[in-house]
């Protein structure tokens, strides 16, 4: 079913197209909708203001690649940024991300490039493949406690990008990689941490969480 350049499926579970030309600068995911299709809001023009139904769990993938969006706001029952859904979204400065979050999908925000802050929440489990890859207006990064594997390339091409603090001293940094590239951050942690063995390896400055 159609609404106004917005197609659904039939019992509008699922969001599956919103038309780019749309003029609407801020629109409200219908509550009925759990899903959103891969690439539904791509690309967007005027779309400035997006808020997330309370029935959602996943952002959907892609779901906002090169959108003009600004402002995001996430409905608690989000779980999981999907892969690339923000990437390359140059509008976005900074994200106020749910509380129960647990998963940073790959690319999730990779060439964000106005994105200055963004607080990762206590449950984040698991930050993927180029998650920030690219975000050259971040200044510092902080993994709560709760992240067990942050993934290669997490934090690569982030010009800008002053000091990362990894709060769990057994977490798997840049699982699969090796090194960072583009970004030269000092690595902070715990004396003897996953996060000062990966500062050696990586060639990057390792300071002592106090």
């Amino acid at each position: 079913s159609q609404k106004g350049g917005v197609l659904f499926n039939k019992d509008k579970t699922k969001l599956v197209c919103y038309l780019s030309g749309k003029k609407n600068k801020e629109y409200k995911i219908p509550s009925t909708v759990e899903d959103v299709v891969d690439y539904a809001f791509a690309g967007t023009k005027n779309l400035k203001k997006i808020t997330f139904s309370k029935n959602m769990i996943s952002t959907g993938d892609y779901a906002f690649y090169k959108s003009k969006v600004k402002e995001v706001v996430f409905s608690s029952s989000i779980r999981d940024i999907s892969e690339g859904s923000f990437k390359n979204c140059n509008n976005i400065k900074s994200v106020n991300l749910p509380a129960r979050l647990v998963e940073i999908g790959d690319s999730a925000f990779e060439n964000c490039k106005n994105l200055k802050e963004i607080k990762i929440p206590s449950k984040v489990a698991t930050v993927g493949i180029n998650a920030f890859k690219g975000c050259s207006s971040l200044k510092r990064l902080t993994f709560p406690k709760s992240v067990e594997t942050i993934m290669f390339g997490a934090f690569d091409s982030c010009k800008n990008l002053k000091s990362v603090k990894i709060i769990n001293s057994k977490c798997d940094v840049y699982a699969w990689g090796k090194k960072v590239s583009g970004s030269k951050p000092t690595i902070y942690g715990y004396k003897n941490s996953t996060a000062q063995k990966f500062a050696k390896k990586a060639k990057l400055k390792f300071a002592k969480i106090k």
